[in-house]
């Protein structure tokens, strides 16, 4: 059987057994969408999944299969702003945020409310946004329980292209002041589903997990998320810039970071500067593949996932604290979803008065080039991801 058809027959099993999730109230009021994945066997730790920008948990559930088949506990976040957690602004389809910082705080101040549940190590898996936040959530509290992250295509800095980063950066800039931060940015717009086609698309070469994206979308199409506004934007831009000042002297858990260098959707050219500023951090490198590392045809998703568990193996040899990978017989068993809420109502009852607008729910290649970087000294470059 292809790949791509036992992928889309273990999707019909998974939606026929029915999906169970739970609804988290940030400080501000604002509802957020998670989900869990429970392995059969003992759990040996937690993975944190983080997704993308128009991510939502139905797309991860593959991964989680991969997770739980090692024995793992799979964690979701849904960000604010997308999936079913609440939006930002009235017009659903608009991606935006005015300060990273928020995001940022959900996911630490999420994994503090959830710290007792969590079994740890607590490994953070991110893409691309998530590994942004995931970043900023550690620059801005270094003491967030996190014991080490593989952060997939991180967008450092969004591409901009054929903008150069820094016209980009102060245009936006320049829009939001003058009251146009909730406005598309150039190229953007509301999500449209007959517009969307896999040839040329940047994200994965792969057909079928493309379409899990886009058949979420029309089927459920209050997941839907269109483009991002000004005012994301220039939140993205200024956040980078804390990042790159904060994260090296602030992130002491160890680092994976997969890198795609024809990446078309993020700034790939910075992840071996920003890995080498890290006190410990590797960085593989994946020629050939697209934005979407984790969700890649067969050919380059088994080189990312044998990279990820040959991380987690080092882990283990060297700190301790990790059991050592042991795959389980008769390959991946898939775990099921649970809720701590019932509903959303739950939830709903606990939240504090707010204004956020609520939602509902092959043939292999070469080895990838892989630079392991130890205990180096820091840049106090602040400013090196505009060129």
């Amino acid at each position: 059987m292809r790949p791509g058809w036992a992928l889309f027959l273990a999707l019909l099993v998974s939606d026929a057994q029915g999906l169970e999730y739970d609804w988290w109230v940030a400080a501000d009021g604002a509802v957020l969408r998670e989900a869990t994945w429970l392995p059969e066997g003992e759990r040996r730790g937690t993975l944190v999944v983080l997704p993308g920008h128009q991510e939502f948990a139905e797309k991860y559930e593959e991964l989680a299969e991969w997770g739980t088949s090692w024995n793992w506990e799979v964690r979701f976040l849904e960000w604010r702003g997308q999936g079913l957690s609440d939006r930002v602004l009235e017009d659903r389809q608009k991606a935006h945020h005015l300060d990273f910082a928020v995001p940022a705080r959900d996911l630490a101040d999420w994994l503090d409310a959830r710290g007792e549940d969590l079994v740890r190590p607590v490994i953070v898996v991110a893409h691309s946004m998530g590994a942004h936040l995931a970043l900023r959530a550690l620059a801005d509290r270094p003491w967030t329980p996190i014991d080490a992250m593989v952060l997939a295509s991180p967008m450092l800095v969004p591409s901009t292209r054929p903008f150069p980063a820094a016209v980009a950066r102060l245009t936006a800039a320049l829009a939001v002041r003058l009251g146009l931060g909730e406005q598309y940015a150039p190229g953007q717009g509301a999500y449209i589903r007959e517009r969307q086609h896999f040839d040329q698309n940047p994200v994965t070469s792969d057909p079928y997990r493309w379409a899990v994206h886009h058949d979420h979308f029309r089927e459920r199409p209050k997941l839907a998320l269109g483009g991002v506004t000004w005012g994301w934007l220039d939140a993205a831009m200024r956040s980078w810039r804390v990042v790159d000042a904060t994260a090296p002297g602030a992130i002491h858990a160890p680092v994976l970071i997969l890198s795609a260098p024809e990446d078309r959707m993020v700034v790939s050219r910075l992840h071996s500067d920003f890995c080498s500023r890290l006190r410990d951090c590797e960085l593989a490198v994946f020629p050939g593949a697209r934005h979407e590392l984790l969700m890649e045809a067969d050919e380059h998703r088994k080189r990312v996932l044998q990279q990820v568990e040959s991380f987690l193996e080092r882990l283990a040899r060297d700190s301790g604290p990790l059991k050592r990978m042991q795959r389980p017989i008769g390959g991946p068993r898939p775990g099921g979803w649970i809720a701590v809420a019932p509903s959303r109502e739950s939830a709903l009852q606990k939240r504090p008065f707010g204004n956020q607008v609520g939602g509902d729910r092959g043939a292999e290649s070469a080895q990838p080039a892989v630079s392991k970087v130890g205990r180096r000294p820091l840049s106090t470059d602040a400013q090196n991801g505009f060129i």
